[in-house]
């Protein structure tokens, strides 16, 4: 199921996972209740076949008009063919369709997630606050955000 699927992404995930929290399937079914958190999963198909759900973002609603990812993964299969920044784009326009107008997450560095440790820069986030080694990041929505590559196309979105 995609569930079970989530759960082993978020146990296994490691380089390309901006926070590697680890969620059990007893913590995916109290998100997928709760009003404050948007959980989607992605699942990635090309030319060469069905890659299946190869990456998941839970977002939690953190209070007027903010948002902040909780977390972002992509399975390593799929990274270097921009679906990053495809899933951030359909992620930015669901969170702008309910009135969300800043986007904000912490990098949490690993000794295996370097491959993601530029994910907010490149995307146009803003550093504003440093903890130990980790950082966090925003995004203004009003202002110029990333668009969904051209070459992309979304289907099968269910709620």
């Amino acid at each position: 199921s995609s569930r079970s699927r989530i759960v082993q992404l978020t146990q296994k995930t490691n380089q390309f996972n901006l926070t590697t929290k680890r969620y059990a399937e007893s913590d995916i079914d109290s998100l997928i209740f709760d009003p404050q958190c948007m959980l989607y999963s992605l699942r990635v198909t090309d030319r060469f076949g069905d890659n299946g759900i190869t990456g998941t973002a839970f977002l939690f609603h953190s209070g007027g008009q903010c948002w902040e990812i909780d977390t972002f993964l992509l399975s390593c299969r799929i990274l270097g063919r921009t679906v990053e920044t495809a899933f951030l784009a359909y992620l930015i326009a669901q969170i702008q369709s309910q009135g969300g107008r800043t986007l904000q997450g912490w990098f949490h560095p690993t000794t295996q997630n370097t491959p993601a440790q530029n994910f907010y820069e490149k995307h146009g986030f803003t550093n504003i606050k440093k903890e130990n080694d980790s950082s966090w990041w925003t995004l203004d929505l009003q202002e110029e955000v990333p668009s969904f590559p051209a070459w992309f196309r979304i289907t099968g979105e269910t709620g």
